[in-house]
């Protein structure tokens, strides 16, 4: 004999296209979202207080990194007093040259300091910015 079963009715949630939707939004944001990479050199800033967030145009600033052994860095590279006036004389005179940030480890020396910050303004007037870290309480006070 033929019996005719009876039609069973798929009861379940096709997530295909659900799927497909989630991955062209991450898609979709991981293409469209900036990435800000600090640069490797491991410096302990100086702590303050009274430190403020900058919020900049990246694009035409420059941060210079002095490392506890008085290296000077911009970018990935070493420079020396003479080699950072020029650079910073190419970027003044091609207007690539909007803020300087100055990130020195707090073990630097004040006078070492003193001397780059001298090679910046002497190029760059007064358009300068020396980064710290911001304490997270009251005053620091170390007596």
């Amino acid at each position: 004999m033929n019996f005719k079963r009876p039609k069973t009715i798929k009861t379940g949630l096709d997530i295909t296209p659900l799927i497909d939707v989630v991955f062209i939004l991450l898609l979709f944001f991981m293409l469209t979202s900036n990435f800000i990479v600090e640069n490797g050199l491991e410096l302990n800033l100086p702590k303050s207080t009274t430190a403020d967030e900058q919020t900049q145009n990246t694009q035409n600033n420059l941060v210079i990194f002095i490392d506890q052994s008085q290296h000077i860095f911009v970018g990935e590279n070493q420079y020396n007093f003479s080699e950072l006036n020029r650079l910073l004389l190419k970027k003044e005179t091609a207007g690539d040259l909007a803020l300087v940030t100055l990130k020195a480890d707090e073990k630097v020396p004040v006078g070492f300091m003193i001397q780059v910050m001298d090679v910046v303004r002497k190029i760059n007037g007064e358009k300068m910015v020396i980064s710290t870290e911001k304490l997270a309480g009251g005053v620091n006070e170390t007596q």
